[in-house]
């Protein structure tokens, strides 16, 4: 609702949280997505669970694993991985396990050495 009482964004999730990065993560049956100010659903609600926005990425986990997608829905990162960390504060790289091993990747998903 807007500040004068008018709907804007149908009462049609099961849960949605505030706007971060400009996206509103939000729930419904199908599972996690994301809207904008508007409620048009940017990236669909196909996600077993999401994270916010911070810094231009969201973790998301699919049926394959983790990943991190962009505000225009791209998964950037592959949901590859049994589990992931964030970018913490904008890091430039975060701690995703894979094959039982944490490793260390970049913001597109190519594993670094620190």
């Amino acid at each position: 609702m807007n500040k004068d009482g008018e709907e804007i964004i149908p009462c049609k999730y099961k849960d949605a949280d505030a706007f971060s990065d400009g996206l509103a993560r939000v729930h419904s049956k199908e599972g996690w997505g994301f809207i904008n100010k508007d409620g048009e659903e940017i990236i669909p609600c196909k996600y077993k669970y999401a994270d916010a926005f911070s810094y231009g990425l969201a973790r998301v986990q699919s049926k394959e694993g983790w990943g991190f997608v962009n505000k225009d829905g791209e998964e950037i990162i592959s949901c590859k991985y049994e589990d992931a960390d964030y970018f913490w504060f904008g890091a430039e790289t975060a701690e995703v396990k894979l094959n039982g091993e944490w490793i260390t990747i970049d913001k597109t998903g190519k594993q670094v050495t620190e």
